[in-house]
């Protein structure tokens, strides 16, 4: 615990505007599991810069954007499931808000996240997108099933994955490309001046 403090004691120090936010302890525990206490801030301080989560927790509003851009990669990948969370009314954001502000840590098991992280260092936050999408993916056959919302957004919010392997070969199955992330980027944008 005391390692945990200090960690986020200094990330809050480094980054005075984001202060603490409560989701980073998920992943500063990640860390300091493999890292001492120096490694561990100076790698999630690099996480933070770096890989864009950093804006996330200046302004949790700025999370809107992430799910937007999830719902239209769910929509261009996974085109009927897309259509039938639509229609029994459920959105990412009613969802995929904790998995992108704590890297997953808070829903998937320890080995896992630590995969997502690792690759998280060679594509940024595609993986990240790549995750959520393999959740809903892996779990399409239930959610199909789901008849309204609570049910759905239940079954989200208590998937488990037994099969590491076969998780990382379904998210990177997933054709992502930064330039499709960049253009919804700019469609949120663009929502955001009407």
């Amino acid at each position: 615990q005391k390692s945990l403090f200090n960690v986020l004691k200094a990330i809050s120090l480094a980054l005075p505007e984001m202060g603490y936010c409560q989701g980073l302890n998920f992943i500063a525990a990640s860390f300091i599991l493999y890292l001492n206490d120096e490694d561990a801030f100076f790698a999630m301080l690099c996480i933070l810069r770096n890989y864009g989560l950093e804006k996330y927790h200046k302004d949790p509003a700025k999370i809107l954007e992430v799910t937007f851009i999830l719902d239209k990669l769910i929509q261009d990948k996974a085109s009927s499931l897309h259509a039938h969370l639509k229609r029994i009314g459920v959105d990412p954001i009613m969802y995929a808000q904790d998995w992108f502000m704590t890297v997953f840590t808070s829903t998937l098991h320890f080995n896992l996240v630590v995969r997502i992280i690792d690759a998280m260092l060679s594509e940024g936050m595609k993986i990240l997108y790549r995750a959520a999408l393999a959740i809903l993916i892996r779990s399409q056959p239930a959610l199909m099933a789901a008849r309204n919302n609570e049910a759905a957004i239940g079954l989200i919010k208590r998937y488990k994955e037994t099969d590491d392997d076969g998780f990382m070969e379904t998210a990177f199955k997933i054709n992502l490309s930064r330039k499709e992330l960049q253009k919804y980027e700019a469609e949120y944008a663009a929502s955001l001046r009407k």
